[in-house]
């Protein structure tokens, strides 16, 4: 199948439905509408004199739909089930990717916007389900009523064309109007539009089991809201904030939250989107992982980028496929050319956004700008406690100061803020130190004790990461995430019955600075490049059962299928599990997830270091080539290799 295997589905509404023809079913009705003078003259259409002729217009249709270059459907009214007129599309052009489009409606049922009910339907699958960009429409000048509702319908004004047509014995001067993939999402979503100032909110409409659910965000409060039924409709026509104060909000923990992203979850739309858009940097990170970082590659990549006017169709795409959250990250993402205009344009479209930031490229003037879009989130990457540790890992000196200053200044305007830390060999005994540092500037702090490869598979970055050692010393630590007794460390999804390997509570995407789709951030496996639409369709479609394969194994991967989970005694006391960390490092996803049996194997020798008597101050002096340690971990069951982990320590 291909994007432009357009099919005349069946196109079902609350008041219409659109539907194919059948002629031996529809010829009678189809001849009684377009024998009437009334219903066909602004139509280039003389009045139909006889059923023949009906047929053969039906025929015709069926023809445009094999041929690929017109569809066509039946509209029906769902109160009685009459078909009560014709909508579709015509003269498509697969090249520039454009259609003409045309609704005719029986005169008995005009002025109750029927039309506009199923030139909704039309659009909104033709704009979901193909290439096509534009769809534009030329209508007699003296058809105002049909103009009003295409008005309606968001279609632009662009011109006159003068005597265009001879019709009926004078000539035609017809007006033409167009719309837009972007004019019709932006329609349907721009916060701008409405009279309220919907700064602080973040929203997307979902439909569930046949119920409209309008899920929100405050990002002042820091609380979800759920609308539905009515109130979802009703949110729909006009966002408005009072709808929301007798309402009930749900903190991000809250037992409801968790329900709702689950159901979305079954139903296979993306929640989250985590989109690079540059690989341009101003740091030289060690342990980065994007392609080139570690081999001084990074500035011949970005010359595929996708360019502004691309960032921007995938924005729509998002917003119309029902993703709810965009993390904008890179590279630098704030040295893009059209950051703040992504960022605005993300925000107006009622999109959640977290920024993933080094901090150094903004100044007072854009700190002030991004604090004024409502973002959720920006998380602030730190590499230290102290500036020579920092500067050093970043590799660009006076980072630290600069950094702390731009978090300091967002937290001074009330932006809630993150400060990311990274732990590494170089890093990891100030760990105390940061977590004070995090406190003290920032509204929360984060913790990544999980390393990964490069993206272009350049091993040279784990010179940095945590030793065995470390990250036994961490386990030690109660301060630490990783503390053995850390009881919300202390999940192991095997051993809490779940099935699937990946336990995020939300589906999301990973989005290339190239306009790739990965499952994930952490799946170094392609489903292929945004501007083949069909790929982008099924990566993004809001029904599981249609989404593309890739994708539904990654999502699909379970417990069952990767035989090493659960069989060992430090399992109990794994911190998180990625069948991606395991293609990545081993080559293939079903073996153990290396860098989180590295975590549970050291927090499971902590504990029975404690076990044995000793204390954290002991292990502090030995070494990971030290012959008690080696002993010590053999008592416990474990292997050098385990131990090791093929290597990598």
């Amino acid at each position: 199948m291909n994007a432009w295997e357009l099919s005349c589905s069946e196109l079902t509404g609350s008041r219409v439905c659109l539907r194919p023809f059948d002629i031996n079913r529809d010829v009678e009705r189809f001849f009684e509408i377009c024998k009437s003078e009334e219903n066909v003259r602004y139509y280039g259409l003389l009045p139909m004199e006889t059923v023949e002729e009906a047929e053969s217009f039906l025929k015709d249709y069926a023809k445009g739909i094999e041929t690929g270059t017109s569809i066509h459907w039946a509209i029906i009214d769902v109160k009685s089930g009459l078909l009560i007129g014709n909508a579709g599309i015509f003269s498509i052009n697969k090249e520039h990717r454009r259609a003409s489009s045309y609704c005719i409606l029986d005169k008995s049922f005009w002025g109750n916007g029927l039309s506009a009910d199923a030139m909704n339907l039309l659009f909104n699958y033709i704009f979901s389900k193909s290439p096509l960009n534009r769809i534009q429409a030329h209508i007699d000048k003296r058809n105002q009523r049909t103009i009003r509702s295409i008005k309606g319908l968001g279609f632009i004004f662009e011109g006159v064309l003068r005597d265009y047509e001879f019709d009926r014995g004078e000539f035609i001067s017809e007006e033409v109007y167009s719309i837009t993939r972007q004019d019709w999402i932006r329609r349907k979503h721009l916060l701008f539009q409405h009279d309220y100032d919907l700064t602080k909110y973040s929203w997307q409409i979902y439909n569930i089991d046949g119920i409209d659910n309008i899920w929100t965000y405050n990002s002042e409060t820091r609380k979800y809201c759920l609308l539905s039924d009515e109130d979802a409709i009703k949110w729909i026509d006009a966002p408005d904030p009072n709808m929301l104060i007798n309402v009930s909000e749900f903190s991000v923990n809250d037992h409801r939250v968790i329900s709702f992203l689950n159901c979305l979850r079954e139903t296979g739309i993306p929640y989250e989107v985590h989109w690079d858009i540059t690989y341009a940097c101003n740091s030289s990170c060690k342990h980065c992982y994007n392609p080139g970082a570690q081999n001084g590659l990074r500035v011949k990549l970005g010359c595929n980028e996708v360019s502004f006017d691309e960032c921007k169709e995938m924005l729509y795409a998002f917003r119309e496929m029902g993703v709810f959250r965009i993390v904008f990250s890179g590279g630098e993402p704030t040295i893009h050319p059209h950051f703040i205009d992504l960022v605005k344009l993300a925000r107006e479209l009622g999109f959640q956004v977290v920024l993933y930031t080094n901090g150094l490229a903004l100044d007072n003037e854009l700190i002030e700008s991004i604090s004024e879009m409502g973002l959720t989130s920006i998380g602030i990457s730190v590499y230290g406690a102290t500036p020579e540790t920092h500067d050093y890992i970043s590799g660009i000196k006076g980072s630290f100061l600069r950094t702390i200053n731009t978090i300091s200044q967002f937290s001074k305007r009330g932006v809630h803020t993150v400060m990311k830390f990274v732990l590494l060999h170089a890093n990891f005994n100030e760990i105390d130190k940061m977590r004070k540092l995090g406190l003290e500037y920032a509204s929360d702090y984060y913790m990544n004790f999980v390393f990964y490869p490069a993206m272009d598979g350049s091993f040279q970055a784990f010179n940095q990461m945590l030793r065995m050692t470390d990250l036994v010393a961490l386990a030690l630590n109660p301060s630490a995430d990783v503390y053995y007794e850390n009881k919300s460390q202390k999940y192991c999804r095997y051993e809490q019955g779940r099935e699937y390997v990946c336990g995020r509570p939300i589906l999301s995407l990973y989005i290339n600075p190239e306009g790739s789709i990965f499952p994930c951030i952490a799946i170094p496996v392609s489903a292929g490049k945004w501007r083949d639409f069909f790929t982008l369709n099924q990566c993004l479609t809001r029904k599981k059962e249609e989404c593309c394969n890739i994708i539904n194994y990654w999502r699909q991967l379970r417990f069952k299928d990767v035989p090493e989970c659960g069989k060992h005694n430090y399992c109990k006391l794994c911190y998180s599990v990625c069948p991606g960390d395991s293609l990545i490092i081993s080559g293939n996803e079903k073996n153990p997830s290396i860098n989180h049996c590295r975590i549970a194997i050291g927090r499971y020798i902590a504990m029975k270091w404690i076990e044995y008597g000793h204390t954290a101050d002991e292990w502090a002096l030995f070494s990971e080539d030290s012959k008690s340690v080696m002993d010590f971990i053999g008592e416990l069951g474990i292997s050098n290799k385990e131990y090791m982990i093929d290597g990598i320590h």
